[in-house]
């Protein structure tokens, strides 16, 4: 599947899991060992369906695709930003990359995965482009 940067993307709001980097380039990690950094910001694209947050999770994903997100969703010391910005290219685990980020709003105290708060959900979904 070719996941080449397009400039009209449909989705225009991403779930950001931690801090946003000052850089705005998040760092790319294999198996724990850091390995260089990203053009921009990773983060999740996401759409709002009654109140909650269905995280898609790009196509193909890989085994650290989905470790990497478990272990987002199962950190409740992690803050966690519904944001905006704009799509500079994809990571390398296909999420999109974003500069120019604005925080729309803090969903750090909501509920996601497997921590439960308060009034709205995140929830990971797949779908297929």
């Amino acid at each position: 599947m070719d996941r080449s940067f397009q400039k009209n993307e449909i989705v225009n709001h991403y779930i950001r899991f931690g801090e946003i980097p000052k850089d705005e380039m998040s760092g790319i990690w294999h198996h724990g060992v850091f390995a260089g950094k990203e053009l921009g910001v990773s983060v999740y694209s996401c759409v709002e369906i009654n109140n909650k947050y269905h995280i898609i999770i790009p196509l193909p994903c890989s085994e650290d695709t989905i470790s990497t997100l478990h272990s987002f969703l199962t950190d409740a010391d992690r803050n966690v930003y519904l944001v905006s910005g704009d799509v500079v290219g994809y990571g390398s685990d296909n999420e999109p990359l974003l500069k120019n980020i604005h925080i729309i709003n803090d969903i750090s105290k909501e509920t996601y995965g497997t921590r439960s708060y308060s009034n709205n959900s995140v929830i990971v979904q797949v779908t297929q482009d």
